[in-house]
C-alpha cells in the first residue's frame, strides 16, 4: 500500500513539472504505461494555491507599475487542483514549484501566470468587503531558511491601488 501511495505520488508531482511548466518529458525509453499517462495530463491547466500568515505589497522602486510581494511564514508546500474534468490534486514542495518557473518552453517565466491576491486583513483592518488583487506574478525567490517567498507582481489593467504599499495577514494566493 505505502509503495503504492509513493508511485502515485511520483506520478502527480512529474505531471506537475511538465505540465505546469510547459515541459515534455524526455524522450528515454519509457513503459507503454508512463507514456499513456504523461499524454494524457500533458493539456491540464494546474492552479495553485499558496497561503502565508503575513505579507506585504510594496511598489517597486525598480520598475515602473510594479510591486514586491513579499510573503512570511509560507506553507513549505504548494497546492494544486485541476478543474473537470480530470480533478487532480496535491501538494508539492514550494521549492521545487518556485525551481521549475523557469523549466520549459511555456514556463511561467515566458508567459507570466495570473494571480489573485486575497487577505483575512489589509493594513490591520478585517477584510469585509475590500476586491482581491488581480494580477500577473514573475520572478519569485524562495528562502526556505527565513521561510519567506516573495513574487514581482504587475496589477492586471484592471486594477488600480491606492497605496504604495499594503499589508497582508492571513494571505492566499490563487496562481493560475
Amino acid at each position: 500500500m505505502r509503495k503504492s501511495l509513493f508511485s502515485v505520488f511520483i506520478i502527480i508531482t512529474a505531471v506537475f513539472l511538465t505540465s505546469a511548466c510547459g515541459q515534455s518529458a524526455p524522450q528515454k525509453e519509457k513503459s507503454d504505461q508512463a507514456t499513456t499517462n504523461a499524454e494524457q495530463f500533458s493539456q491540464v491547466n494546474l492552479i495553485f494555491l499558496q497561503s502565508a500568515t503575513a505579507g506585504e505589497l510594496r511598489e517597486s522602486t525598480l520598475h515602473e507599475g510594479y510591486y514586491q510581494l513579499t510573503l512570511y511564514n509560507v506553507a513549505p508546500y504548494i497546492t494544486y487542483f485541476t478543474q473537470r474534468p480530470n480533478r487532480n490534486s496535491g501538494i508539492v514542495p514550494l521549492q521545487n514549484f518556485v525551481k521549475a518557473w523557469n523549466v520549459g518552453p511555456n514556463s511561467f517565466q515566458d508567459n507570466n501566470p495570473n494571480a489573485v491576491i486575497v487577505a483575512g486583513q489589509i493594513n490591520d483592518t478585517i477584510n469585509k468587503n475590500t476586491p482581491p488583487l488581480l494580477a500577473a506574478l514573475s520572478n519569485p525567490q524562495y528562502d526556505m531558511n527565513k521561510n519567506v517567498l516573495q513574487f514581482l507582481v504587475k496589477p492586471l489593467s484592471t486594477q488600480k491601488l491606492l497605496y504604495k504599499e499594503i499589508t497582508y495577514q492571513y494571505v492566499t494566493i490563487i496562481i493560475e
